[in-house]
């Protein structure tokens, strides 16, 4: 996804390479990279020890970062809850923007007791979901 927006930014007349999108492999790599004289400034998503190794790395030449850091976002779901209205937000917290987002939920505890109800409404609610390609609405929204 990171490389259609950087596609779309220099489609928009923003010069070639001024924006760029770097996968890495290991910890090391992502610090060097990050301590280079060069680099302005970090945008990062990944783990917190990745989000540690780019703040620490960043620190020695004070230069600025963006942290989207995973979190393992749960929900739970008590014995008293109202499992319907549970089971809608729950279901829109985990597929809100196709789960990528940082607060996305990744989990759900639920209570023993309402174990069942809980999933037949998850279910029902789920199977409401439409399947497709994203970036058509993506970029009617941009172009918009």
């Amino acid at each position: 996804m990171a490389e259609r927006f950087q596609e779309l930014y220099e489609k928009a007349g923003l010069p070639s390479g001024v924006l760029q999108v770097i996968h890495l492999g290991s910890l090391p790599e992502l610090e060097a990279l990050v301590a280079r004289p060069e680099i302005a400034h970090v945008c990062f998503t990944g783990s917190v020890a990745g989000g540690m190794a780019v703040q620490n790395a960043a620190a020695s030449s004070l230069k600025s970062v963006c942290l989207e850091l995973g979190g393992k976002d749960p929900a739970y779901v008590r014995e008293d809850a109202d499992v319907s209205y549970s089971a809608v937000e729950i279901a829109d917290g985990a597929m809100f923007n196709s789960g990528q987002s940082c607060c996305a939920i990744e989990r759900v505890y639920v209570h023993e007791s309402v174990y069942d109800q809980f999933l037949r409404k998850l279910v029902e609610e789920l199977k409401g979901y439409k399947l497709g390609d994203p970036m058509g609405t993506l970029l009617k929204f941009l172009l918009i």
